[in-house]
């Protein structure tokens, strides 16, 4: 029987004891949560969940730490750039503060998935290594395995199979000596590719088979979407070898293993080539019939995907909520504290107070005091009401804003992309190699915008819903402005776009940096949207009276006067289009207004059309924040558009 397979079972049996100590309880759930995300990412999520609440409320910094780390992992393999990096950045915060190297190595692998689906491949490759030299330094058989997948898979994919094949069988053999099957399959199915790769196809076969073997044997634990990578894998061989019967037996397995497991690379991969062998031997029934089992799956598929992300979306909510309530609930505890060290000495005082005369005196005042504070509890929390229902009105009205931008900006691509995918599946031979590349790069393009808009959606409306304040701190610029630079370098390079930053080294703010990070790179990755190739973007900052002045320029399209005017409004916002067909709907640009506000600073614009825009944050320096919010208000005179 598989020894991981048993421990998955046995911590899914022991969470049902109540008798369980919170640590040992956190450990598990951390523990399942890393196993799930090979089997379901919601599944996985929700025991990160759980393990971050109990973190949270038991002041477990390293069970936080790594709850934060396996949300990281799974957004990562979903592809959401944003939600990974701050859900990193909170692990990785937290693993230096505790001094936990393993989980420092954690996150960096973790950022190497993040880099490789980005198709960063050095940017991946160098995160593995720096994880790996912490495992092997440990001595972690487990984590150096898995590490060992990750960057074989990373330089398979840059194209360095002589290192990909080294560490595909390092790969194997530590999980061999381990006994664990599921990490097995992955090291099986990433040597098959490589040698499928290199045209070696009986080895090739070998090792997709022993995937197969593997599968059978682990059956629900196993990774299924390794297996039918496999089958896929196998009908490419048979196809070659002019096996034609067994080429159509592993099609209709892998198409059927995808559909009941809702694997959508594999569905399409295994349904085109299993219609087009369908038609080659002019089987036109059997091919309507798998057309229809298709678009039908395809549909399902969709519906899942959305319930799905619906369930990640929530989890990433209920975090954030948590982290925002754990800071209130420190807060609370300190002032009850407080409060409790008052009444301590009141009860003293009245101790030794309790023999005079005017002791009738004092406990009429006493409670005279008491009932004058209830009545001024009960008043604040008429006012709370109040306030709460307001709220709540806002709320709503933000959640109809919210669904009427997804019913114009998101269905109307995603129905675009449907019939793409629709044109290219009736008649694929129709198409030119030149226009099924066309085609895919405007489905790419689609693909990527929406994610793009409904990341943005998702944080703005999470910031209409959950009034938390900034968490200001002394920040350096020179620090903030480096990581947009290493975010977004390597995009402005392949758009040719010269990125350039000039931030003297000891400026400093006094604000929110996760904020003002995410409004930086808003008004970077527009820079880069609306700047032609062999453009320039340029990220600069000086100091004028308590204030930092941080600048985003670039010599792009520009914009006119009007649309300056509607840039932050809700209720204007439409969809807009890039240099090279990028759209955008500037919704990032309304979220960066409210953060900036939040943190007591102000957003300027000047532009014109056809000579570029610079797009300037108006931020206290650090620590004068009360000198700066002076200023800020008596400068109404700025001659560039305030906004």
């Amino acid at each position: 029987m598989n020894a991981q397979n048993t421990i998955v079972d046995s911590l899914q049996t022991k969470l049902a004891d109540s008798t369980l100590t919170d640590s040992v309880r956190i450990e598990s759930l951390n523990y399942l949560s890393r196993e799930y995300a090979y089997i379901s990412a919601s599944q996985g999520a929700g025991f990160a969940q759980s393990a971050l609440e109990l973190s949270l409320l038991t002041g477990n910094k390293q069970g936080e730490a790594y709850a934060y780390r396996n949300l990281a992992s799974m957004y990562a393999a979903q592809e959401s750039f944003y939600f990974t990096l701050e859900f990193v950045q909170k692990a990785i915060h937290l693993f230096e503060q505790i001094h936990d190297t393993v989980g420092l190595g954690n996150c960096y692998m973790t950022l190497g998935v993040l880099y490789k689906n980005n198709q960063s491949y050095a940017k991946a490759i160098n995160y593995h290594n720096k994880a790996l030299v912490i495992f092997q330094q440990k001595q972690l058989a487990e984590r150096t395995a898995i590490c060992l997948y990750n960057l074989g898979d990373a330089e398979f994919f840059s194209g360095k199979l002589q290192d990909a094949s080294i560490h595909a069988e390092e790969c194997i053999r530590i999980y061999q000596s381990l006994y664990f099957q599921r990490g097995l399959m992955l090291g099986y199915r990433l040597k098959g590719s490589i040698h499928f790769r290199e045209n070696q196809l009986a080895d090739a076969a070998r090792s997709f088979h022993r995937v197969l073997q593997l599968y059978k044997t682990l059956g629900k634990n196993a990774i299924k979407e390794s297996a039918a990578d496999a089958m896929i894998q196998l009908s490419r061989i048979a196809h070659q070898n002019g096996q034609a019967e067994q080429e159509c037996n592993y099609l209709k397995e892998a198409f059927l293993l995808s559909k009941n497991n809702i694997y959508s690379l594999h569905l399409r991969t295994s349904y085109q080539y299993l219609s087009s062998y369908y038609l080659q031997k002019k089987n036109f029934p059997a091919a309507q019939q798998l057309l229809d089992e298709y678009t039908k799956a395809n549909d399902d598929l969709i519906v899942w995907q959305n319930r799905d992300k619906a369930a990640m979306v929530g989890s990433v909510l209920d975090a954030l909520k948590l982290s925002n309530d754990n800071q209130h609930l420190v807060r609370q505890h300190a002032l009850k504290q407080e409060v409790i060290e008052d009444q301590k000495q009141l009860l003293t005082l009245t101790i030794v107070i309790s023999t005079l005369l005017c002791l009738v005196c004092i406990v009429v005042l006493f409670l005279y005091l008491t009932r004058r504070k209830l009545v001024t509890e009960l008043l604040k929390q008429k006012d709370i009401i109040h306030e709460k229902s307001q709220k709540l009105e806002e709320n709503n009205a933000a959640k109809d804003k919210f669904f009427k931008i997804i019913a114009h900006d998101m269905v109307s691509p995603l129905n675009s992309m449907s019939g793409l995918v629709n044109l290219l599946a009736q008649d694929m031979e129709m198409f030119s190699p030149k226009e099924l590349q066309s085609i895919m790069d405007e489905f790419s393009k689609k693909l990527h915008n929406t994610l793009g808009l409904a990341n943005n959606l998702i944080i703005w409306a999470h910031s209409q819903m959950q009034a938390s304040p900034p968490e200001f701190s002394v920040t350096s610029v020179a620090e903030l402005v480096e990581k947009i630079k290493d975010t977004y370098g390597d995009i402005a390079q392949q758009k040719q776009i010269d990125l350039h930053t000039d931030i003297p080294p000891n400026l400093t703010i006094y604000a929110d940096p996760n904020q003002i990070e995410f409004v930086l790179r808003n008004l970077v990755n527009n820079a880069i949207k609306f700047t032609s190739r062999q453009g320039c973007i340029s990220i600069y900052a000086e100091e004028n009276n308590l204030t930092v002045i941080l600048s985003v320029e670039d010599n792009g399209q520009g914009m006119t006067i009007e649309k300056i005017e509607d840039l932050f409004k809700l209720d204007n916002i439409r969809q807009s289009q890039g240099t090279e067909g990028e759209k955008g709907t500037g919704m990032g640009l309304v979220l960066c207004q409210e953060f900036i506000r939040k943190n007591n600073g102000k957003i300027t614009v000047k532009s014109q059309k056809g000579a570029g825009s610079t797009f300037s944050i108006h931020l206290p320096q650090a620590p004068c924040i009360d000198e700066f919010q002076a200023a800020l208000i008596s400068d109404s005179d700025m001659k560039s558009r305030n906004i």
